[in-house]
């Protein structure tokens, strides 16, 4: 498979979706459930529309695709029903059978830091069950893509307070950390 071959690519791309009604409960907070499908679907949508890169692809030719190895959640501030919020995505961690991926979900001004999620990928050979090792391409393209802050602290607890900090410090005001592509969930 052909991986794309992208110059100065955007790091951390954000869309913008709506809460929807059936993904919250009697609170009219979006189900905690709900949060991570809303990170892996805009997650997706990044990777294919920032750099045209096509997960279902990956394991459709390469018979090969990434599972969930572990996940960290800090629920910070509710996301309402009907509120559009801004989802930021971005590669933080490149192994070479292992991917680290980290959410924010904002408000759509990107003034509320509303949760953030960590996830560990592991790369799998489907047809043998077992971890399988990047090859030469595809870590040539995520190398790439990849989110190389220094601010970036292992530990979930430290790097969800300097979130926070950056978001109080007006960082995420600015369209220069993402472009939108002003997505909608469920939009025909």
């Amino acid at each position: 498979m052909e991986y794309p071959r992208l110059e100065n690519p955007q790091k951390s791309p954000f869309s913008v979706m709506r809460v929807r009604f059936q993904d919250c409960d009697p609170f009219r907070h979006l189900n905690n459930a709900r949060y991570a499908e809303y990170f892996f679907e805009a997650r997706d949508d990044h990777l294919r529309d920032f750099y045209g890169f096509d997960l279902h692809a990956v394991t459709e030719t390469e018979k090969k695709g990434w599972v969930v190895a572990q996940m960290e959640t800090a629920f910070l501030k509710p996301a309402l029903q009907n509120e559009r919020i801004r989802i930021v995505t971005r590669l933080k961690d490149l192994g070479e059978s292992l991917i680290g991926v980290e959410g924010l979900m904002l408000d759509e001004g990107g003034r509320e830091l509303k949760s953030v999620m960590h996830v560990r990928f592991v790369f799998i050979d489907l047809a043998r069950g077992r971890p399988a090792r990047h090859g030469p391409d595809l870590m040539s393209f995520l190398s790439a893509v990849r989110y190389d802050a220094e601010d970036i602290v292992p530990v979930f607890s430290e790097r969800t307070a300097e979130l926070r900090k950056q978001v109080r410090d007006g960082r995420y005001l600015s369209p220069t950390v993402g472009v939108s592509v002003a997505a909608e969930v469920g939009a025909a």
